[in-house]
């Protein structure tokens, strides 16, 4: 199963954005993410939110028929993002392993939302289902103990950063390579690195960790 979350924060690039969610077998439209279906001509398979951010018409019976709509109160425990992450953890819930929660929009101009979505992909204490923040410039995962592969892309950093308070990580086939490196929450050992192989790995021995594969913005 793969499921797409789009949320309200930057979305710029919609052909971008139009061209990934083809891949995805259920899409979540999260509040001001639905600004950006009606700006692409799609229609999501269910609509998520308090609507307090959202521009648009908010007739959803007669304009979505055949998506199911959960609308909540702007006074709650959780933001709109964490509640459609709840529902696609459901929808994964039979296979997850194999399964896929990607999250656009996830970035943006509010650093206290960014952060927020951010440590939602450490909310699944479990290695599956792959949870991953994405926009054109960044990607970003977090990994339990495995090891991982990671494929050259050109003109991207990756950056290892512990979610804990420590992690040890080994890293093959980049530019600074190492075995069972000690990586600090509170340090900055594992950043800017680059694969210099056509593929590396990354084995986490104790973790969690952000995986980060960023660029410069274009």
């Amino acid at each position: 199963m793969r499921v797409a979350i789009v949320t309200g924060g930057a979305l710029e690039d919609l052909d971008w954005l139009k061209d990934q969610l083809s891949s995805y077998d259920q899409i979540i439209a999260v509040d001001r993410g639905l600004e950006a279906f009606e700006s692409m001509g799609l229609i999501p398979d269910f609509i998520i939110g308090d609507f307090d951010s959202y521009a648009g018409c908010a007739d959803f019976e007669t304009r979505y028929p055949e998506t199911e709509v959960m609308t909540f109160d702007s006074q709650k425990d959780w933001t709109d993002t964490e509640l459609a992450l709840h529902k696609a953890m459901a929808l994964c819930a039979t296979h997850p392993e194999g399964s896929v929660i990607d999250m656009f929009g996830a970035f943006g101009s509010r650093v206290d939302h960014m952060f927020a979505n951010l440590m939602l992909l450490t909310s699944i204490k479990e290695k599956y289902p792959r949870v991953r923040a994405l926009d054109p410039n960044n990607e970003v995962e977090r990994l339990y103990p495995g090891t991982y592969g990671i494929i050259r892309r050109e003109g991207f950093y990756v950056s290892v950063l512990s979610i804990d308070e420590a992690a040890s990580v080994s890293l093959r086939g980049f530019e600074y390579d190492g075995e069972a490196l000690r990586m600090y929450r509170s340090g900055t050992l594992g950043v800017s690195n680059r694969l210099i192989e056509d593929t590396g790995s990354v084995e986490v021995q104790e973790g969690p960790v952000f995986l980060m594969q960023c660029r410069d913005r274009k």
